[in-house]
């Protein structure tokens, strides 16, 4: 799922059994550039977060990683 954010985007992970995973956050920064953030889902006391991270992790990651090599590194300073 996709949502608006009053900074930039949240992109949101469900499992069809897990339910929700986590999300990556799209941050607006200056100077047109974007911050990346993953967020889990979940108390960190709750064995289900552990699940939702080894399963949400890797995916958020990789996602990640490919979209830097579409837009190069970001600045120094950033």
């Amino acid at each position: 799922m996709k949502q608006r954010l009053p900074y930039g985007w949240a992109y949101t992970f469900r499992h069809r059994t897990l339910g929700e995973l986590g999300r990556i956050v799209l941050e607006e920064r200056d100077g047109g550039h974007t911050q990346v953030s993953r967020e889990v889902v979940g108390n960190p006391a709750d064995p289900m977060t552990d699940t939702r991270r080894r399963i949400f992790e890797p995916l958020a990651l990789e996602l990640t990683r490919r979209m830097k090599a579409c837009t190069g590194p970001a600045p120094a300073g950033l």
